[in-house]
């Protein structure tokens, strides 16, 4: 099984346990955030289950309507959770505003509960992102970021279960359920954006600014004997591949055989050394030495 899909069904597992976990707890101690925060992971499992299917799509071979691949479904498929995201955000706020005030004192059980919940899906949005920054994946980190968001929103319920637990001596900590849920919603919708914001940036065209990726891209092309300079070089991200042009310089008196021979070495070359580059194309200039006067 391949990385990517590996992570995204282990976080699909883990959201399901943790949804069921929660709903039975919530339900027996008739505790409503942490119904509420079982929403909120059905949520990831809906967004795991996208990012399974828009990996699978982006990974579709080309046809004649797309010569360079189905890579940006991957953008596509991170705006979606985005949007989800979103919408999560809001109407927790909204269900905050509007929710009945519970002066129930719960026992030391739901705060091992909400205390196991939290390292889970901790440990969870960790590995993801950490397997995102490894396979550059937006989708995992899309998904990795939802995961983060719901530790806040389980975090929020343990506050709310310690504040209850002192409401009998201090009242106003009956309105702790209402500012938790507004602030953590805030943090959900400030995590929708800026998911949204990166993907919708990257969807228009982004071509890759990594000094790191670029340098050794460009050390690749020049193992190629023949090349003299390189003119120019964009790795422009189509979801989890580059599609890569560049411009290089070869000698002035080189044949045109010569100059296809050095291009198609080049094009070779990066195809077979560099996972993440699945389209090239190679422009051929001659090389021309700037004389001082």
């Amino acid at each position: 099984m391949k990385p990517i899909y590996k992570t995204m069904i282990i976080s699909l597992l883990v959201n399901s346990f943790l949804v069921i976990l929660k709903l039975i707890v919530g339900l027996i101690f008739n505790l409503q955030t942490l119904i509420a925060d079982s929403v909120h992971s059905l949520s990831d499992m809906m967004t795991d289950i996208i990012a399974i299917i828009g990996q699978k799509i982006s990974k579709s071979e080309s046809d004649n309507s797309h010569p360079y691949g189905h890579g940006k479904i991957e953008y596509i498929t991170s705006i979606v959770i985005g949007s989800i995201i979103m919408i999560l955000g809001l109407s927790l706020i909204y269900h905050a505003v509007n929710m009945k005030i519970n002066v129930t004192i719960y026992n030391n059980i739901v705060v091992g509960v909400v205390l196991l919940i939290i390292i889970s899906k901790y440990s969870l949005s960790q590995y993801v992102i950490r397997n995102a920054k490894k396979y550059k994946s937006n989708i995992l980190m899309a998904s990795g970021k939802e995961n983060l968001a719901d530790v806040l929103s389980s975090v929020a319920v343990l506050i709310t279960v310690l504040l209850y637990k002192l409401s009998s001596y201090v009242s106003i900590f009956k309105y702790a359920d209402k500012l938790g849920c507004i602030i953590i919603s805030l943090f959900i919708i400030k995590t929708a954006f800026q998911i949204l914001k990166d993907n919708i940036i990257t969807l228009l065209g982004e071509r890759e600014n990594d000094e790191l990726v670029i340098k050794e891209t460009k050390n690749l092309i020049y193992e190629v004997e023949g090349i003299k300079e390189i003119d120019e070089l964009i790795l422009m991200k189509y979801g989890s591949y580059y599609n890569t042009s560049l411009k290089i310089s070869v000698d002035a008196n080189s044949s045109l055989r010569e100059s296809h021979q050095i291009a198609h070495a080049v094009e070779t070359k990066l195809l077979e050394n560099n996972r993440k580059i699945k389209y090239v194309i190679v422009h051929i200039n001659p090389y021309e030495k700037n004389i001082s006067s």
